[in-house]
């Protein structure tokens, strides 16, 4: 599915991360005032710069009040508007997609961004194992994550 993605390039190296992504931003397209509730989620969490992009776009203009996301077209392409908006209807589709669905992704997104830095760092010594056990902890919902490797 993301095999040659020119949107998201960067989606063949994380495929299930970006599904989650992708999750998390139909869900805040479809009910902006769940992102008022959520301080759970920064830009910072996602893994691809494509997503990280949309969530800073659609975020700042809820903090601004702008509901209506037509104003995205002055930041991305047609292509990438489409990809965009796209999230938004796969998400109409399915029928969970309230605040307990929108945590239930953000804590997937966690883990698997965990996942994957744990799969690309190179571990040199004791500390840095120690360090990524610690970080993994920290986040709810990750405490397995070395177990399930």
């Amino acid at each position: 599915m993301h095999f040659n993605d020119r949107i998201n390039p960067q989606a063949v190296s994380c495929p299930m991360a970006v599904e989650i992504e992708e999750r998390i931003i139909g869900i805040l397209m479809m009910f902006p005032e769940e992102y008022a509730r959520c301080d759970s989620i920064t830009a910072e969490d996602f893994v691809t710069d494509f997503s990280k992009r949309v969530f800073v776009a659609i975020t700042d203009l809820y903090k601004e009040n702008i509901t209506d996301l037509v104003s995205l077209n002055e930041t991305f392409s047609p292509q990438e508007i489409s990809r965009i908006f796209d999230m938004k209807f796969r998400r109409q589709e399915l029928t969970s997609n309230g605040s307990k669905a929108l945590n239930e992704q953000i804590a997937a997104l966690k883990k698997e961004k965990n996942r994957l830095n744990i799969l690309r760092k190179d571990i040199n010594s004791n500390d840095d194992l120690i360090d990524i056990i610690a970080k993994a902890k920290k986040d709810k919902g990750v405490g397995k994550i070395i177990d399930e490797k």
